[in-house]
């Protein structure tokens, strides 16, 4: 495959960021901790991540209720 220079800049920027997938941190009791998945969030957009994808394909995100869904996406 050959591609033009233009061609070839525009996919270096589509590629130059990283899609990061926050786990699901869970206390003890079972409940998600959201003041942890709050910091960890922070951390990755304070470290220059431009895109999170919460619930994505992690595991933890069959074990959430809808509403705990909707959570990790609010947070």
């Amino acid at each position: 495959m050959s591609l033009t220079p233009a061609a070839a800049q525009d996919l270096r920027q589509i590629l130059a960021t990283v899609a990061a997938v926050p786990v699901t941190p869970f206390k003890a009791d079972g409940s998600p901790d959201w003041d942890a998945y709050a910091a960890l969030t922070g951390r990755l957009i304070d470290g220059g991540i431009t895109v999170i994808t919460p619930n994505g394909n992690t595991g933890e995100f069959y074990a959430l209720s809808p509403a705990e869904a909707r959570q990790a996406i609010e947070t």
